[in-house]
């Protein structure tokens, strides 16, 4: 267990030393990381309050660019998650290209910095309701300039407005059930923020949505005729065998994680038969 932590700590040290565009990023992300461990191993609950986001300076896509990282909130570990387990990578032989790509709980933008490494030239939607998290989000991907769109608000199966409870990390943060309070949020359809982003198709949805998955995948669903792959985090409330239910109709192969296939997260591909 010890070994296999020190493991991981060290993957995430080589890829800061990897990342990092100066000595000065390089070291800064080092011991960042290694603060940010150090304080859960004292206290892991979210913090009350972070003291605000470090810069970095960083390569992706072939270029230095300005990354923005707060230390204790949870953004280095969805940092080390995305880029040093690389657990959202798609498998070319899935999808060799992608042009249009939708990040649903885009969070500060580290999902789709990953693609925008993968997919050069690709645009990008980033769909994300937490206060906290849309002006980090909109300082990563302005470096993508006109080929971004950053969409404040929720993604559900209806529009309307709904609660949003950003008291968690700053990756944990969900819509509410009616009646349980919150902070009010947007919400849009797949519909809508296709018609906002003048689209007619996507290559790639990546949702992380936590405890709306069930929602936007259960109801007023037609949208899925038009998306190739999805790659997405489910919950224990809606799991593999309903999600396949609820996609399978529209044409797509689900896979589990870490299948033959070498995807290691959740995905469902266009390959399938439209049921009648």
């Amino acid at each position: 267990m010890i070994g296999a932590r020190l493991r991981f700590y060290g993957k995430e040290i080589r890829l800061a030393l990897r990342m990092g565009a100066s000595v000065s990023s390089r070291l800064h992300l080092v011991a960042n990381t290694l603060r940010f461990h150090l304080r859960n191993m004292v206290r892991s609950v979210p913090p009350a309050a972070d003291p605000g986001a470090a810069r970095y300076r960083i390569r992706i896509a072939g270029r230095c660019v300005d990354l923005y990282l707060r230390t204790t909130s949870g953004d280095l570990f969805i940092y080390h998650e995305i880029f040093a387990t690389q657990c959202y990578a798609v498998p070319p032989t899935l999808l060799p290209d992608a042009q249009i790509i939708v990040d649903l709980g885009a969070n500060v933008g580290l999902a789709t910095l990953f693609y925008a490494d993968r997919f050069k030239g690709a645009r990008f939607v980033c769909v994300e309701p937490d206060p906290r998290n849309v002006p980090l989000l909109r300082k990563n991907v302005a470096w993508l300039g006109e080929r971004v769109l950053v969409i404040d608000g929720a993604v559900r199966s209806l529009p309307g407005m709904g609660s949003f409870d950003d008291t968690s990390w700053s990756w944990g943060g969900q819509l509410q059930p009616e009646g349980r309070g919150g902070r009010p949020v947007r919400c849009f359809t797949l519909d809508e923020i296709m018609a906002l982003a003048r689209l007619d198709r996507i290559d790639l949805l990546k949702v992380d949505i936590e405890n709306g998955v069930e929602d936007l995948f259960r109801a007023n669903n037609r949208w899925l005729d038009r998306v190739r792959l999805i790659v997405v985090e489910l919950t224990a409330r809606y799991p593999f065998d309903q999600f396949a239910r609820d996609v399978s109709p529209y044409g797509f192969r689900v896979l589990h994680e870490n299948s033959p296939e070498g995807n290691q997260m959740i995905m469902a591909v266009r390959g399938g038969v439209r049921a009648p």
